[in-house]
């Protein structure tokens, strides 16, 4: 009953209604319920809804998508129309038995009403109001299979080709799910459908999962529509298939691939196709023996045949909130949901919109080199003529100075700060550089900087200013917070270990050193500032065996001025290998 109120989208005379979608969206089980009051109709409305109905003589494969939102389905329907297409064809004509009452082979409008109220109270277990106070309701269902008068009497033949058409088209729309717009699905795609109702751990599914990626028979091969609904008609009798395979387990003998086929032949007159039975055995069969017993098929796929009829539990809008994907959060309403989960939006201009600054990016920090370790969301930098590692182009282009950034302080408090970059010429604290904090927990201690944030003018201190979180439920992580530059932290003066004020200035042979204003004495640069990419120092390297020799990098080999007429760097090789010169040569461009 909570998920039939969870689905419908109609209320009329104080009764909730579904419409074709929303019973679509009921019935393939892997949509969510759409979040929103239901909406209130009256009885013109109502009936304008039902009118567009077409007769039973038109029913086809695409009946409830062609209705779309113009239809209403009671709760009584619902739970009749998910018993019916859950079962067999013999299900069906003993259905339509039990709607003959005066045994004339035709079932009127009266006894189709009796006989759902009965499923309804079979499948819940009690009789709602609804069942009672809809009886006089004439909704979509009636509509088609009893005239839009209700006095169309309901034959067997009609009967059945009508859940047959809504049997297809509900394999139909899951079948599209999985292969995604294409016209086949792949062998792993058919086993995610298997094992949504499987009886099987998370490992197990997994284990099995990973055999059908791996198994090479399956490799680039396909299954159509045709073979993925003639497998679901084997499950709607998976209980006389159950027996058949229980002589098996009597006589204690697994089952092949050929008894399999000969078995599934035997209860639905109509053999499977190979490669949905490879993927039977591939995905359940754990021992890898090559053969199925019950434990391993039977007992695992049992809940296929009443798949439509398994309603999880109910769960507030909260709950379901907090289990989805924290990537999948920001799909309503950002705002509210930033302020909801204590992030921050930034608004990035008309570059990239509405960005959310996190406590932990997505990507890890130190699968990138310190210089680049910034925020998981950066604007898209325009290229020109500078390369875009240039951090001189990055702070020219990027519209850094009039963004509000969300700083984590310790104690995880987030506040918003305008943080300037730093221009490459301005840049006095680099890694490696001896600085003193000035403000926070960690305030007075001293400590080497591990990485510097240009595009925020900040710095992380190797083990100081950092914020304990718990990661699991048995692990603390630790997490160094940035400090700024300008007002948390300070260069130590190497004369006596305070804090300073660094300025630039240039020494008699026009060297280029960092000063203190205080003392005036010269703060060497850190050896890690002179580092290269590959991690060398170009004033301590020293040339090894494979390295090329400054006098030959020095050495001229070309200069066309000694030429007395103009030459090209093709003709000068030319001329010294002795190669005959190229009638039209290429054209050359200097840079």
């Amino acid at each position: 009953m909570q998920r039939f109120l969870s689905f419908a989208s109609l209320e009329y005379n104080g009764e909730a209604y579904m419409t074709p979608v929303d019973f679509i969206r009921c019935a393939v089980t892997f949509s969510s319920a759409p979040y929103g009051a239901r909406r209130v109709v009256d009885q013109s409305a109502f009936d304008a809804l039902v009118q567009y109905t077409p007769p039973l003589s038109r029913s086809s494969p695409t009946f409830l998508q062609d209705l779309g939102l113009n239809g209403a389905i009671s709760f009584s329907e619902c739970m009749f129309l998910l018993s019916v297409i859950s079962h067999p064809r013999t299900g069906l004509f003993i259905a339509f038995r039990m709607f003959d009452r005066d045994m004339n082979d035709e079932v009127d409008i009266g006894e189709f009403k009796k006989i759902t109220r009965i499923f309804c109270q079979l499948c819940t277990g009690e009789l709602h109001p609804e069942t009672e106070a809809g009886t006089d309701t004439n909704t979509t269902l009636l509509t088609h299979l009893f005239g839009k008068k209700g006095t169309r009497k309901l034959r067997f033949r009609e009967f059945s080709k009508f859940i047959d058409n809504l049997q297809t088209e509900l394999l139909r729309i899951e079948f599209d799910h999985f292969s995604t717009g294409y016209a086949e699905i792949t062998p792993v795609d058919l086993g995610l459908s298997l094992l949504r109702f499987a009886r099987l751990d998370s490992k197990v599914r997994t284990r099995g999962l990973k055999r059908l990626m791996a198994d090479p028979d399956l490799v680039g091969k396909s299954i159509s529509f045709e073979s993925y609904k003639a497998l679901y008609d084997f499950l709607y009798v998976i209980d006389d298939f159950s027996s058949a395979l229980n002589l098996f387990q009597i006589a204690k003998h697994s089952i092949s691939k050929e008894e399999f086929q000969r078995a599934a032949r035997a209860v639905t007159g109509s053999p499977l196709d190979p490669l949905v039975v490879s993927v039977i055995f591939t995905l359940f069969d754990a021992d890898g023996d090559g053969h199925l017993s019950s434990s391993e098929f039977i007992d695992c796929i049992r809940d296929h045949g009443s798949r439509h009829l398994i309603f999880n539990s109910t769960s507030s809008r909260m709950d379901t909130f907090k289990r989805c994907d924290p990537s999948l959060r920001f799909s309503y309403w950002p705002r509210f949901v930033a302020r909801l989960l204590r992030f921050r939006p930034v608004y990035r201009k008309e570059l990239l919109g509405w960005r959310f600054q996190s406590e932990q990016p997505f990507d890890r920090p130190d699968r990138k080199p310190n210089e680049y370790r910034e925020e998981p969301y950066l604007p898209v930098w325009r290229f020109t003529e500078n390369p875009p590692w240039n951090v001189a182009n990055r702070l020219s282009e990027f519209p850094y100075p009039n963004i509000t950034w969300c700083v984590v302080l310790p104690d995880g408090k987030k506040v918003a700060k305008k943080l300037p970059g730093m221009p490459p010429d301005e840049q006095l604290i680099f890694k490696g550089d001896r600085v003193k904090i000035l403000t926070g927990p960690d305030q007075g201690k001293i400590g080497l900087v591990s990485t510097v944030l240009k595009m925020r003018n900040m710095v992380y201190v190797d083990g100081l200013n950092y914020r304990v979180t718990q990661a699991t439920r048995r692990d603390l992580r630790r997490m160094e917070q940035p400090l700024e530059i300008d007002s948390e932290v300070a260069l130590v003066d190497p004369v006596d270990n305070n804090p300073c004020t660094a300025v630039w200035r240039y020494t008699e042979n026009g060297a280029r050193v960092r000063i203190s204003t205080r003392s005036g004495h010269s703060i060497p640069l850190p050896t890690s500032a002179r580092q290269l990419d590959d991690l060398t120092d170009p004033k301590a390297a020293s040339c090894g065996p494979k390295d090329t020799p400054t006098a030959v990098l020095g050495r001229i080999t070309f200069n066309p001025a000694l030429n007395d007429h103009p030459i090209t760097f093709e003709d000068d090789l030319a001329l010294q290998y002795g190669l005959k010169p190229q009638p039209k040569p290429c054209p050359t461009y200097w840079y």
